[in-house]
């Protein structure tokens, strides 16, 4: 049998806690919990000169949890005070509600701190292209298109979060999948149309053909009233400012 002990400063017990009579390899977990921050020390040893074997003694406030099914969860004996505490999805679905997934709490003594909530998506990636990251408009080929659709996105609605938008997909705007639109996006597609200029789609396989519809029309570098840009048939090249670490601006 074990048997755990907590004791306050002066040398009094507060708890005790003992364990049924436990055979050869059984396993039990023995924990005291005390309202007040008032131990000072604890005694684990078998009971009535029986011997056992301890595997993972822990002490002080809990500092981490997992949530249940129905998302609840507890952070038992914490001291009074202000703390912060971070969600982290298992499954990785992205945070909705805050968006950081942190939030402040403040911790009474004997009173229950309710109302800690927290908000993620049931699924992740919507506008992802799982298949091929760059395809962005899923048909195949890997084109200045993509990279525009891109660009159109950002010009019509700005540079944002996609998590909790009613966006429809395709086209697949978020080429690296943090469920973000920004000028990332379009440099993934540029970025591998230079490498792989051998793959991009040729006239006839799928894509109406543009003369001017090079990978330059739309990496262009700044011009000095700010607003280059060029027509693509019925697709607009506008601007979108992407400031990098080396000072250059594309759009």
């Amino acid at each position: 049998m074990g048997q755990l002990e907590a004791y306050n400063a002066a040398g009094e017990l507060l708890e005790r806690v003992t364990t049924a009579p436990l055979s050869v390899g059984q396993i039990a977990t023995l924990t005291i919990i005390r309202p007040a921050v008032d131990i000072a020390y604890v005694i684990a040893a078998g009971h009535r000169n029986t011997s056992v074997k301890l595997d993972n003694l822990q002490f002080g406030p809990q500092a981490w949890t997992t949530t249940g099914p129905l998302g609840t969860y507890n952070l038992a004996a914490l001291p009074a005070g202000t703390y912060w505490i971070q969600a982290t999805a298992l499954g990785g679905n992205p945070p909705l509600d805050p968006l950081a997934a942190r939030r402040q709490a403040t911790v009474a003594t004997g009173v229950a701190t309710r109302d800690v909530d927290f908000g993620f998506a049931t699924a992740a990636y919507h506008w992802h292209n799982q298949s091929n990251p760059v395809d962005v408009n899923n048909d195949g080929l890997i084109t200045p298109i993509d990279a525009l659709l891109v660009i159109n996105e950002i010009n019509l609605r700005g540079a944002r979060s996609l998590v909790g938008s009613n966006l429809d997909s395709p086209p697949y705007i978020d080429t690296n999948s943090d469920n973000l639109v920004t000028g990332n996006d379009v440099l993934q597609v540029i970025n591998y149309i230079n490498a792989h200029p051998s793959r991009a789609g040729a006239p006839g396989e799928g894509e109406q053909s543009h003369p001017e519809a090079e990978i330059a029309s739309v990496r262009w570098l700044a011009g000095a009233d700010g607003r280059r840009r060029r027509s693509l048939g019925t697709v607009v090249c506008a601007i979108l400012n992407i400031k990098l670490d080396q000072g250059e601006t594309f759009f």
